[in-house]
Formats: C-alpha cells, sequence, structure tokens
C-alpha cells in the first residue's frame, strides 16, 4: 500500500477500533495502547513525507536560497522556517562547499528570503514574526555573522528583534537569543541603527551579565571576539580573571569587572582582536 493511501486508512482504522470499545468489546487498557500505537504509525508517515519532501527542498535552498520566498506557506512553516532544517542546510553546505568561497552572500540570499520585506517592513511590519523567525535564525547556529549583518540591512533596533522590551530604559527580561548564542551581546550593544534608541547603563550590565553566565554556549571560536569585545573586556585573560573574582570573591559582575579592565592597568594577557564599535554611541560599554 502506498504511504499516502496507509496514511488514509489509519483514520478509518481508529474509527472501528472506537466502534468496537463502545460496543464493549474492547477493555479500555487495550483500546488505550492500541490508540497510541495507531498514533504512532500515522505520526510516522507523516514524518516519512515531509522527510522525502525535506531532502528535496535541501537540494533545491542549498542551489537557490531565493526560491523559499516563492515556496508555499505550508512548506515554509512546517519544513524550512524550522531550526533543525536551517542546521541540516549550514551542514550541507559545508560538505558541498568547504572552502566557503561565496558563503557570505548565499547566506544573505537565504536570510533576505526567508525573513521578507513585509515582515520587518516599518511601516505595516509584522515584528512578532519577525522576532520568531529571527530566533529560528539563530537557533540554528552558524548564522551569527550573516544574521547581524542582515539587521543592519533591514535598520532593526535591537528593541524589535525578541518579544521582550528592551532598550529605553524599558527592559524588563534579558533577550532569549543571548540564551542561544551569548556572542549576539555585541551586536545588542552596537547596532547600526541608531537614531533615537539607547540603552541606559543599568540596562548594559544586565545584558552583559546574562551573556557572561552564558558564556559557554558561545557557538564558534569565531565567535568569541565578539563576546569579549560585547562585555566590554579586553581579551580571553580577562575572562578568566573576572570569573575568578566571582567564585572565588563572590563579586558581582559589576564590581568584578571593573576590578579587571580599570584596576589591574595595562591588559598583558593572549591578544585578541575585537571589532570596533562602529559609532560613538550614547552609551559606553
Amino acid at each position: 500500500m502506498p504511504p499516502s493511501a496507509k496514511k488514509r486508512a489509519l483514520p478509518d482504522a481508529q474509527a472501528a477500533l472506537d466502534e468496537e470499545s463502545e460496543r464493549g468489546n474492547i477493555k479500555e487498557g487495550a483500546y488505550l495502547r492500541l490508540s497510541k500505537c495507531l498514533k504512532a504509525v500515522y505520526d510516522a508517515e507523516t514524518e516519512s513525507e515531509c522527510w522525502i519532501l525535506a531532502k528535496y527542498l535541501l537540494k533545491q535552498v542549498l542551489d537557490q536560497p531565493k526560491s523559499i520566498a516563492l515556496m508555499p506557506e505550508f512548506v515554509r512553516t512546517v519544513i524550512v522556517e524550522k531550526p533543525t532544517f536551517l542546521r541540516m542546510l549550514l551542514n550541507a553546505k559545508g560538505r558541498t562547499n568547504p572552502s566557503g568561497a561565496g558563503d557570505e552572500e548565499w547566506s544573505m540570499d537565504l536570510l533576505w528570503a526567508l525573513v521578507p520585506f513585509e515582515v520587518h517592513s516599518p511601516e505595516d511590519g509584522d515584528y512578532t514574526r519577525f522576532g520568531v523567525l529571527v530566533d529560528r535564525v539563530m537557533s540554528a547556529r552558524g548564522f551569527l555573522l550573516p544574521l547581524e549583518r542582515y539587521l543592519d540591512c533591514v535598520e532593526t533596533y535591537p528593541s524589535l528583534v525578541g518579544p521582550e522590551p528592551l532598550g529605553r530604559g524599558k527592559t524588563q527580561a534579558v533577550p532569549k537569543l543571548l540564551t542561544i548564542e551569548p556572542a549576539f551581546v555585541w551586536w545588542l550593544l552596537n547596532p547600526g541603527t541608531v537614531d533615537d534608541f539607547y540603552w541606559e547603563d543599568w540596562e548594559v550590565l544586565r545584558l552583559q551579565e546574562y551573556a557572561f553566565t552564558n558564556r559557554h554556549k558561545v557557538y564558534s571560536a569565531e565567535y568569541m571576539p565578539r563576546l569579549v569585545a560585547g562585555l566590554g573586556l579586553r581579551g580571553p585573560d580577562d575572562l578568566e580573571a573576572v570569573a575568578a573574582r566571582m567564585r572565588d570573591r563572590g563579586e558581582l559582575w559589576p564590581e568584578a569587572k571593573e576590578h579587571v579592565t580599570n584596576g589591574s592597568g595595562d591588559y598583558c594577557g593572549a591578544p585578541m582582536a575585537l571589532p570596533a564599535r562602529p559609532h560613538d554611541y550614547l552609551w559606553e560599554i
């Protein structure tokens, strides 16, 4: 029996089981066990069909990332926008193009198609969905640098990348994105578009402390300079020194950071090339 026919037959089997149960021909425990088995078979059939489609889409998006914009909504939401699919896509890209040549352009084409203009339009954008898509891209890991570039291209404020109120003294909760990738603290504190957006000093320290606490989750060594610079530190030795003061002396993040960066003289630790701040901001890091 073809998979689609088998899947269509399963609801009929469940209906027959329900009928026999109502007639008292099946005990309650057996009914529950059989229903659970039928559901497992149904889910397996659905997963199998989605997997076949996902493999096709994987090849399609690898060759033509812009094709995402032309896909039906069902295909996008059920398969393409999932972090699992995006992670598979990155892994496949690495296998097919180990040199990395052209990867940046490919990543940008993918992000422009994945997060279309109507989602981030300044006039009538759906920023709830925008935040969801940014979260999924971040959850796929490996997209941090093109994502930062994309956010600057669409002139997004940090306050728009998540559901929590952020910036302008209104921060209530630290963004979940820092739990996924703490190195994202660099872009949050150094957005390309500023206008009237700003961070209060206490908000900067709160973001930094949260990123520091999650520092072990940094996806790649390539991202470490962004974490270090976003924390307002000078190099990897500062990370260790701050951690030691917080652990051994019970100091909080602001105090430990102040002692390490301003009380220990010139930095003599392992060198690290850090990104430069693109603007003269109202806030310090």
